[in-house]
This record gives structure tokens, C-alpha cells and sequence, in this order.
């Protein structure tokens, strides 16, 4: 990040994938948290739903908000070709 914003650096190569890897990682990864398992008293649940009532109730919002802000960032930077928009 540094780098790109220095030296308005265009996002090439290995910077674009970095740019197009961390959105998709983290939404991949929101849908892997529904389907993980949680401890509740000590004992491991691993019912889907109770797990996905978990983490929406924990941790979704402030995920999906993040991942949101990754995407749209990504949008306006493609949209208006400056690349610091885009990070």
C-alpha cells in the first residue's frame, strides 16, 4: 500500500492481483465462517444454523460491512482508472 500511493505506482502484475485477492479472499471467508463450528458452554456445535445465528449476531456485520468497503472502493477505482482510489 505504501508503495502504490509513494509512487502512484499502475497496478500491474502482482499489485493487481493483491488489489482483486483481498476482496475475494474475505468474502470467500464469510461464507467459510457459516460453516465452521463454535464452542457454547465447552461442547462443539456444529449445526449449521445454530453457527450461522451465532455469527450473525457477532461478528457479520462488521465483516460484511469491511468487505463491502473493499468492493466498492474497487468499483470506484476501476470506474475513474486512479489507482490510490482504488486502495
Amino acid at each position: 500500500l505504501p508503495f502504490v500511493l509513494a509512487w502512484n505506482m499502475d497496478l500491474m502484475g502482482w499489485l493487481l492481483i493483491l488489489v482483486w485477492g483481498t476482496p475475494v479472499f474475505w468474502t470467500i471467508d464469510i461464507g467459510v465462517t457459516f460453516c465452521t463450528g463454535i464452542y457454547h458452554n465447552g461442547e462443539l456445535v456444529m449445526n449449521w444454523r445454530s453457527v450461522a445465528l451465532n455469527y450473525c449476531r457477532t461478528w457479520f456485520v462488521l465483516d460484511a460491512f469491511v468487505v463491502a468497503c473493499d468492493w466498492v472502493g474497487l468499483a470506484i477505482g476501476f470506474n475513474s482508472g486512479d489507482t490510490t482510489k482504488m486502495l
